[in-house]
């Protein structure tokens, strides 16, 4: 059957839109692909990776105290947002015992991994000095401060201690770092003081998946008080 060119250019005007269509749904769906699915659902259903670190640095001394400044940093290396949700920072002067002579074993030898040992001298004691404890407003609703931590963020806090060297030999200082997986997400938590004055935060003891999961990180650092030679 003969066609008419009529009908040939309505056929040819037909199937050029049905393409147009096909290429309108192909264009769109990897469209989806690439700026829902790669730059949204994939990196949220990755772990997270959020990192922090504690660093103390001696910055004076004045009549036998020397100011410390304690530097928190807070880092995300993974593809997908992290809230800070607070952080506990409690600080404590040691006093040393220290021996030309190996000292004899105590009962205390076999303390937590928070106390110091060694053959010539030991931990004589400790007091605590400073205790310091924060929650953003995604932890508190009073609060004022928020966190945001979105992939390749990096944020510092300075805080600066003050330690009589003429009590002290060292300083130790526990940090315990508190976040959750997402943005602007309210998870109430609760600071509270132990007998000794400690500060800690109390988080919730189960969640229901890795999205709902308060993680911590948790660690000390030990400084030197002695002065430079």
């Amino acid at each position: 059957m003969k066609l008419d060119p009529s009908t040939l250019q309505r056929r040819a005007a037909t199937l050029s839109s049905i393409l147009q269509i096909i290429a309108l749904l192909t264009a769109g769906g990897w469209a989806f692909y690439t700026f829902v699915y790669e730059e949204q659902i994939k990196p949220a259903a990755e772990p997270i990776n959020v990192t922090s670190d504690l660093s103390l640095e001696q910055m004076g001394e004045k009549n036998g105290f020397v100011a410390v400044r304690a530097r928190i940093l807070m880092r995300n290396n993974g593809k997908t947002a992290a809230t800070v949700l607070g952080y506990t920072l409690n600080a404590a002067g040691i006093r040393l015992q220290l021996s030309a002579q190996p000292l004899p074993k105590t009962d205390d030898d076999t303390g937590s991994f928070l106390r110091y040992r060694s053959k010539y001298w030991r931990e004589a004691g400790r007091e605590l000095t400073t205790s310091i404890g924060m929650l953003t407003k995604e932890a508190d609703a009073k609060a004022e401060n928020h966190f945001g931590l979105p992939p390749g963020a990096e944020y510092f806090v300075d805080h600066t201690l003050y330690i009589d060297s003429r009590r002290f030999d060292a300083l130790g200082v526990q940090l315990n770092f508190y976040y959750i997986k997402g943005e602007e997400k309210q998870v109430p938590l609760t600071l509270s003081r132990n007998k000794e004055g400690y500060v800690s935060i109390r988080r919730p003891t189960s969640c229901s998946g890795p999205n709902d999961c308060v993680y911590s990180n948790d660690f000390s650092v030990l400084l030197s008080l002695w002065p430079n030679r």
